[in-house]
């Protein structure tokens, strides 16, 4: 099961958590740049990298997503995708 869970900090995505085991080296984060909080989809993703070995149950995915398209600002969201690749 995978699941966001934001910290409250300003320019903090979050962290993504495992459970019940840790992402693997298979496990590829996506995101999007960041949009309009009006906005209810998103299908414009990009490949930020492979998952952060997790910590305590969960992985930052912060500097891979800032990386990319630098902090988001106040009243942005953002999209991520995890996905697990299993042979091929």
């Amino acid at each position: 099961m995978l699941e966001t869970e934001p910290d409250g900090r300003a320019g903090r995505l979050g962290r993504v958590a495992f459970a019940p085991t840790d992402p693997g080296e298979n496990t590829i984060v996506r995101g999007s740049a960041p949009i309009s909080q009006g906005r209810e989809t998103c299908r414009d993703f990009r490949v930020l990298g492979m998952c952060p070995a997790p910590v305590a149950g969960s992985s930052d995915i912060t500097g891979l997503y800032t990386a990319r398209y630098g902090v988001p600002t106040v009243a942005k969201k953002v999209y991520i995708q995890v996905n697990l690749f299993v042979d091929g």
